[in-house]
């Protein structure tokens, strides 16, 4: 069966979210993350390389979900001088896996939260917003606004931006078991346009250079590539659907 590809490119900006959906963007929630761990920032930072979560309880509207998986998330926003934390900057982007230790745990629904620091939108408006336009003509990730509070701390003001998971590509799509990429080379250079669906060869661990897998073997990547690249111009509009769609994702950091 052909599957088709989604594209993502990225888009952010935010708002806040009603009871009745996490991303509402009429809603600013307050979001308490308590650690138990007394050396819980320092984990963080030694865990941010590999990803591995450490454990707090999560407590939103009045109810506590327990045992939560917290790390730092993004590239830029994290790296980058002067926001790096070694630079004294703590206003992390956060990634929390609601049922990373609990079973089936979820808020509203959704079980993989981003929390970004606003990175180069001194507005905090253009992520979240960019998204709601984009939503209105194609695929792209909800976001709205939370204050968040670790230990008993206020740190401000996030983005709070829907994962671009299998859960966000069942409320678009027929299917939720297509495979997922994402235009970031490995080597760290975007140079040449490697990641910009531009024909790299038949030979398919050339795009694993130029595209981070979420899910998938590359071929049905390397195929739209194909198709995109060298197929003419009289059939391409016609045959282009059959392989690939466009879910748009602007964003200001990188996980």
């Amino acid at each position: 069966m052909r599957r088709l590809l989604s594209a993502c490119a990225s888009v952010a900006l935010i708002q806040f979210a009603p009871a009745q959906d996490l991303y509402d963007m009429d809603t600013v929630r307050d979001v308490y993350l308590t650690f138990a761990q007394p050396n819980w920032w320092q984990q963080l930072e030694a865990n941010y390389a590999p990803e591995i979560n450490i454990a707090a309880d999560m407590t939103v509207d009045g109810v506590t979900y327990p045992d939560v998986g917290v790390r730092f998330r993004g590239n830029t926003s994290y790296n980058w001088l002067p926001n790096a934390p070694q630079q004294g900057w703590e206003k992390t982007s956060f990634n929390v896996s609601m049922d990373w230790m609990v079973q089936s745990q979820d808020i509203q629904g959704y079980d993989s939260l981003n929390f970004n620091n606003g990175f180069h939108d001194p507005l905090f408006m253009r992520e979240a917003m960019t998204y709601y336009v984009m939503r209105q003509h194609g695929v792209a990730p909800k976001a709205n606004w939370i204050r968040l509070h670790l230990n008993g701390t206020y740190w401000g003001v996030y983005i709070n931006v829907q994962q671009p998971n299998k859960d966000m590509f069942k409320e678009w799509f027929r299917s939720n078991d297509g495979n997922r990429y994402r235009g970031f080379p490995t080597s760290g250079s975007f140079q040449n346009g490697r990641c910009a669906y531009t024909w790299l060869g038949s030979n398919v661990n050339s795009y694993f250079s130029a595209y981070r897998v979420k899910q998938g073997d590359g071929f049905d990547l390397m195929n739209m590539c194909n198709v995109l690249n060298n197929t003419s111009s009289a059939t391409l509009q016609s045959v282009l659907p059959d392989v690939f769609n466009v879910c748009l994702l602007y964003t200001s950091d990188a996980a």
